[in-house]
């Protein structure tokens, strides 16, 4: 029997917010970290919380229930994600020399299993960048049992002329031939700070309620959504709300004065 193997996904939530809404209760500033964002489901249906926490360099060590483990340079060299769906609880991250942070590729070992047998799989995903050392694919190989590594899945990455993302593709390989699993294309950006972005290569694609980390700035489309932004003083997000085909929510950002969160 061919086992299953667990392969991350993105789950594109689409998010909206309230315009008069007042969330900050601190004097707006630019050192402020990002600390919190809650997402609303329209009608309150329910409600979502990510929490970010920091290190004494003012660096996310925490984002939700991952946990973020850095070296003397402050580069990720580890992530712990407890309660992923993917088995993925432990990935290793190793750079292209000593100092830079330019991701060569990542190992997760991990297990999965149908009913009787247990299969041990690693998962060894390469980094490709450009001339601009922007990252344009990552190529997930999957070995099973220490067998030899197989291409399982891989994503393709397009920016504009800043830097922002606009398209973001996602392949599995069944038996040789890729085949598109999802594809979103990002566009409208402003020119304000994207509050998740940060210099860490290994969070670039990460998605939270349709906020992505790779990008400098915040768009207002994708595929068939819109978002509209309500900025602070400092020109960072204080919320936003995004409308779609029978589908809208809405986000607050939460930030507080530059100290340790952990």
């Amino acid at each position: 029997m061919k086992p299953k193997i667990l392969l991350p996904t993105l789950f594109v939530l689409f998010i909206s917010c309230k315009k008069n809404e007042v969330v900050q209760t601190e004097v707006e500033s630019s050192d402020q970290l990002l600390t919190k964002i809650v997402k609303h489901a329209k009608g309150n249906v329910y409600t979502e919380v990510v929490n970010y926490g920091y290190n004494d360099a003012k660096k996310i060590i925490a984002e939700g229930d991952k946990q973020y483990v850095r070296d003397n340079f402050q580069r990720i060299i580890k992530i712990l994600d407890p309660t992923t769906h993917t088995n993925r609880k432990e990935i290793s991250v190793y750079y292209q020399d000593a100092s830079t942070g330019i991701v060569d590729h990542t190992i997760c070992n991990f297990q999965t299993s149908d009913p009787g047998i247990s299969y041990r799989f690693r998962d060894s995903v390469s980094y490709i960048h450009d001339d601009n050392n922007r990252l344009i694919r990552m190529l997930s190989y999957i070995s099973q049992n220490e067998s030899a590594f197989f291409l399982s899945h891989y994503d393709i990455f397009t920016y504009n002329e800043k830097g922002n993302l606009t398209q973001f593709s996602k392949f599995n390989v069944n038996n040789g031939i890729p085949v598109n699993c999802g594809t979103f294309a990002f566009s409208d950006y402003d020119d304000k700070k994207n509050p998740l972005y940060s210099e860490d290569e290994v969070r670039l694609i990460e998605m939270t309620w349709d906020i992505v980390n790779i990008s400098f700035n915040n768009f207002s489309a994708i595929n068939n959504y819109s978002r509209n932004f309500l900025y602070r003083s400092d020109g960072r997000p204080r919320s936003c709300q995004v409308a779609g085909p029978g589908d809208a929510f809405e986000i607050t950002f939460y930030y507080k004065n530059n100290r340790t969160y952990c």
